[in-house]
């Protein structure tokens, strides 16, 4: 469930086996941390120049006795050299690398109000750039780096999908324009490498599924059909959609094939969230039941780290 509305409102941690996925309007009660947001100094130079695949970025949380603290964590693609570049005493989620490799866009809270946040990494600078009423989740660049898709809420339980521009203060909705409009809770957009589509999470057909849209909204199919389906990551060549499985009890990282529909399940679970693919596309990244996981397509999951606390999410730098 990592990614999603659902889990952008519930830790994973907070998840058991066979959980029902929970509805935006009770989920929003556990929002009540205030938040200490702390970008820690960038030493100079320092993640300037990334090339394609050689990073990685992870949400992990940290127990501190009876507290808990989410940080942002940069590591190299095998997972080693993990440096925690940003904490927070309050949910951190939904970390989203810019192609330029020089961003990272996340959610934070600031005393209990959702925000999407753009952290530098040469400076270590981090902004605030939407401050909307209710849910700010998801975010996701455009291959060209000049739009995030983000998830927006209207106060009454329901969900939508909506573009703003990453460079401005997105303060009300006059300033997002709206992809989706419906009753139901659509979440978690997904560019296609090409920009020309989006896929997203939306319960329209009564549970959580893998949609398809164009890139303006239009044309909205459903993609997958069986369990809960949620967290869809296109593939590099756009053939593909890596996604969490949500099916007898077990949390599992799936794929479906964009031509056919055809799904097969990648890893056995029971606790598997946050798949992301490798630039070249011949590995995921994700999260193993809280540790920092790669599967390779010879089909061997390996654990990648033992350092990490209870890693949430992932990116890979492409």
């Amino acid at each position: 469930m990592t990614g999603s509305v659902w889990p952008h409102i519930m830790p994973v941690t907070q998840l058991t086996d066979g959980d029902a996925v929970p509805k935006t309007k009770t989920l929003l009660k556990t929002l009540l941390a205030a938040l200490s947001l702390g970008a820690l100094p960038a030493t100079a130079g320092d993640d300037a120049d990334i090339t394609p695949g050689s990073k990685i970025a992870y949400i992990d949380a940290v127990d501190h006795g009876q507290t808990r603290r989410w940080q942002l964590v940069i590591a190299e693609a095998d997972g080693s050299e993990p440096r925690a570049v940003m904490r927070s005493d309050a949910l951190l989620m939904s970390p989203a690398w810019s192609p330029d490799r020089r961003r990272i866009a996340l959610v934070a809270y600031d005393r209990g109000q959702a925000g999407l946040y753009l952290y530098e990494l040469a400076s270590g600078a981090l902004r605030r750039i939407t401050f909307l009423p209710g849910i700010n989740g998801s975010p996701a660049w455009s291959p060209d780096g000049n739009t995030l898709a983000m998830t927006i809420s209207d106060g009454k339980g329901n969900t939508d999908i909506a573009l703003i521009d990453p460079h401005k203060e997105t303060k009300t909705f006059d300033d997002v324009r709206k992809l989706t409009d419906s009753p139901a809770i659509d979440t978690e957009a997904s560019w296609s490498p090409d920009g020309r589509r989006i896929a997203f999470t939306s319960d329209r057909s009564g549970t959580p599924q893998i949609w398809l849209m164009n890139a303006d909204g239009s044309e909205p199919r459903m993609l997958t059909r069986e369990g809960q389906n949620m967290r869809p990551r296109w593939s590099p060549d756009g053939k593909s959609i890596a996604y969490v499985s949500n099916s007898e009890g077990l949390l599992r990282i799936a794929r479906v094939r964009i031509s056919t529909g055809q799904t097969e399940l990648l890893t056995q679970g029971p606790r598997d969230s946050g798949p992301s693919f490798s630039p070249t596309g011949d590995a995921l990244l994700y999260s193993q039941s809280g540790h920092l996981a790669m599967l390779t397509f010879d089909g061997v999951p390996r654990v990648m780290t033992s350092t990490a606390m209870e890693v949430q999410e992932t990116d890979w730098a492409r």
